[in-house]
């Protein structure tokens, strides 16, 4: 069984090699911060170093320190304390007394407070904060010797490092970007529906992530990344990296973040219509990123003709690109076989754009003009182009694309008929 205590970091002596006698003498508790089981790297950086100094501070509670004690093998009928779990806590807190390092204010979660400790010592700081930090409580657990035997050792060692997994992006930001996940919820249930969603185990966030991904791409698209989930990782740590920057980014983009999140369900089954996903596993990539592209353009939902229009134009050009094999595919998107992943991403994205963007800035009008009406109904002669019935005078009539629009259909004459609006109606009603 362990021993729990409650010590203060005074308390401690803490070594990286030899424990000499006279700490004995002195009343404190030796403790071995380099035993030949531990990793011999620093693995913190300034941040992780500042962030633990200022939970001293606050005087906030820490996980526990894991130590076992063993015989001294200097000193007879004496014993050390080998760390087990806290190692790098434990290393910093020496360091920092031993004004190894200053603290960054940067890094401070409280800036009032990082700004009055920015690039001090522990010299440097007020005695009585000084004397704060040598009085700070840790919890210690004392395992007995029996545990320095290696399979013991080892399964404690599992315990303490691998029984749970550590918190990613998702489960670490969640506190902060909790009203934007609020709104993903929202429209939860019609991506699980389509092909790019409804196979994603949604365990630890990763339905929450995959949705944030291809948002974050239909708002911005940045000149480097080195993966998509770089990407949103970078626009959430930008632009709602703290609570304050989450609640003035909605008070003015809520509305935007809704209506996009629409539009990609429309979006998802336009593409899934037009038989792209059944080559979703082998073009993910390329899918995420067309969606995106497409919401970018037309991130209303009020713009699902001109988004049915375009999807069908692509067609041809998507299926013909899927059809291609892996080196075929590298000469299209203008790439080598040896560019990285975030490079094929790239090149990904540039064939797409020039695809896309030629039909969303000379997308043709969808009205037909009063004169190829006018013209129109003279080269029918006056007459319904279904019914072949004709108007009666001051009649209102209906221009139709033969071609469905949203088909690609154009907007000019030769793809025009006049029809009674009765006719219009039965002639959309049969095709639906």
């Amino acid at each position: 069984m362990s021993q729990s205590e409650s010590v203060t970091i005074g308390t401690f002596n803490l070594r990286t090699g030899q424990i000499p006698g006279d700490i004995y003498d002195a009343g404190l508790i030796p403790v071995d911060l380099s035993p030949d089981f531990q990793r011999t790297f620093e693995a913190w950086d300034g941040k992780l170093k500042t962030r633990l100094i200022e939970t001293i501070l606050n005087g906030h509670t820490m996980n526990p320190i894991w130590l076992i004690k063993i015989p001294s093998p200097v000193h007879a009928n004496k014993y050390i304390q080998e760390v087990l779990d806290g190692q790098h806590r434990l290393k910093t807190i020496m360091a920092f007394i031993r004004n190894e390092f200053p603290l960054n204010g940067n890094y401070f979660v409280d800036q009032e407070v990082g700004v009055r400790h920015n690039g001090k010592q522990f010299k440097d700081l007020d005695i009585d904060i000084q004397d704060s930090i040598r009085s700070y409580k840790m919890q210690v657990n004392i395992l007995p010797e029996k545990f320095r035997e290696p399979d013991r050792l080892k399964q404690q060692y599992e315990i303490l490092n691998r029984s749970s997994k550590p918190l990613n992006n998702y489960e670490f930001n969640k506190v902060i970007l909790h009203p934007i996940y609020s709104i993903l919820d929202e429209f939860k249930a019609q991506f699980i529906e389509t092909f790019m969603f409804n196979k994603i185990n949604d365990k630890r966030g990763k339905l929450h992530s995959e949705m944030l991904t291809i948002i974050v791409l239909s708002l911005e698209m940045p000149k480097t990344w080195t993966s998509l989930t770089n990407i949103a990782d970078k626009w959430l740590e930008r632009v709602v990296g703290t609570s304050d920057k989450v609640t003035t980014y909605l008070t003015t983009e809520t509305g935007n973040l809704k209506n996009r999140l629409a539009s990609f369900g429309s979006v998802l089954k336009k593409m899934e219509a037009c038989g792209f996903d059944v080559h979703y596993d082998k073009n993910a990539t390329f899918l995420k990123l067309l969606a995106s592209g497409l919401v970018n353009n037309c991130p209303l939902t009020s713009d699902k003709g001109k988004m049915t229009r375009v999807v069908n134009l692509i067609k041809p050009q998507v299926l013909a690109y899927f059809d291609l094999d892996d080196d075929a595919k590298l000469i299209k998107l203008n790439i080598s076989v040896t560019t990285n992943p975030a490079g094929k991403q790239l090149g990904i994205y540039a064939y797409i754009t020039d695809m896309l963007k030629p039909l969303f800035s000379e997308i043709q009008v969808r009205s037909f003009s009063e004169k190829i009406k006018t013209d129109r109904l003279l080269e029918q002669n006056g007459m319904c182009a279904i019914c072949e019935k004709p108007f009666i005078a001051n009649s209102k009539t209906e221009a139709d694309h033969r071609k469905p629009w949203s088909e690609g259909g154009s907007t000019t004459i030769d793809n025009c008929d006049i029809l009674h609006p009765d006719c219009h109606r039965l002639k959309h009603n049969q095709c639906s």
